[in-house]
């Protein structure tokens, strides 16, 4: 009777063996692509898509700021003169150029994709430039603040049908951008379930995302996309209470006729008018809409990715290139930190 040999596929391993080592290279190192990528993201969105524009146009700009874990913003402004292609330009030059940077790293990929280190980044780049200027724009269409806030009115059938346009197409720009993340973190990595590979997925990149989060929250930073709930909220409530100190304006005026414009203000500062919560709109969230909308596409490509699987050879992840680009993040968020005091 003849012997069965099993023969194992050494780059494919039980999850009960996976490498620990590799594991935590892997997320210290996106932790720190993830500190460097998003500060010059925001640096390029700040620096070119606003204050380059506005500087073209000849308006006024004093300075750009990057935050050391948060958002940024440029101090311009463009002048009530320039017509509306500057503004038009200005207002969404940052969420353009993030976007344009993102696609054109993604597609360098196959050219680069044999130096892993340097493929990593450029994707995990691209990668974090194209979702977070989607994000930014979905979220600020959707609540009318930031750089969208003023083109399209809300609540109208051409904004809603904008919102779900955009969030129709959110899980295929997140195929496209994860497909060639995992292909890199499969050679990384191997897994040969689908399941496997998300878990793996999650507990690198997820994870050190989850860890940036954490620490944006202890340091209390900024982000127009976390807060574009709060701020509608804010929005909202002041524009009801303006609308009421008008209304009530008039009632003094057709009641008083010939009240002095001192006593007026002196009544109108004096009133108590009060906005209850109930007279607030509100919104239904679409950031976890948005979220889901990106992990159908992460789900999509990682399905994709079984055709390939086996096919992908073995990348080596080397502990001075995590040691290097660690000590770029940490220079990085010591220049931000001096600079922001």
């Amino acid at each position: 009777m003849p012997t069965q040999t099993h023969t194992t596929d050494t780059r494919i391993q039980a999850f009960g063996n996976f490498p620990i080592q590799k594991y935590l290279l892997l997320t210290i190192l996106l932790f720190s692509f993830l500190i460097i990528s998003s500060r010059l993201a925001t640096l390029l969105h700040e620096g070119i898509g606003h204050w380059l524009v506005a500087t073209l146009f000849d308006g006024d700009c004093r300075g750009i700021y990057v935050s050391t874990w948060g958002g940024g913003y440029a101090d311009c402004d463009l002048g009530e003169t320039s017509g509306i292609i500057p503004h038009l330009l200005y207002g969404f030059g940052g969420i353009i150029v993030n976007l344009l940077c993102g696609v054109a790293l993604i597609a360098i990929y196959e050219r680069i994709k044999d130096k892993t280190g340097l493929a990593l980044f450029v994707v995990f780049f691209g990668l974090i430039s194209i979702l977070g200027a989607y994000s930014y724009l979905v979220i600020g269409i959707y609540y009318d603040v930031g750089d969208p806030s003023g083109w399209l009115t809300t609540g109208s059938a051409f904004n809603t049908f904008t919102i779900l346009i955009l969030l129709c197409v959110a899980p295929i720009i997140s195929y496209y951008v994860f497909q060639k993340y995992l292909m890199i973190q499969q050679s990384i990595l191997p897994a040969h379930k689908i399941s496997n590979r998300l878990i793996i997925c999650f507990a690198t990149l997820g994870l050190s995302i989850c860890i940036y989060f954490l620490v944006f929250i202890a340091t209390s930073e900024k982000l127009i996309i976390t807060d574009a709930p709060r701020i509608y909220v804010e929005e909202s409530k002041d524009e009801i209470h303006q609308a009421k100190l008008e209304a009530l304006r008039q009632s003094l005026l057709e009641s008083n006729p010939n009240i002095s414009t001192d006593e007026l203000e002196r009544l109108l500062q004096g009133a108590d008018i009060v906005v209850s919560p109930e007279e607030i709109p509100r919104k239904f969230p679409v950031i976890p809409i948005l979220s889901a909308a990106y992990l159908l596409g992460l789900f999509m490509s990682s399905y994709r990715l079984r055709f390939q699987a086996n096919r992908l050879s073995e990348a080596v992840l080397s502990k001075k290139m995590v040691l290097v680009n660690t000590s770029i993040a940490i220079f990085v968020l010591c220049v931000l930190y001096v600079v922001n005091s």
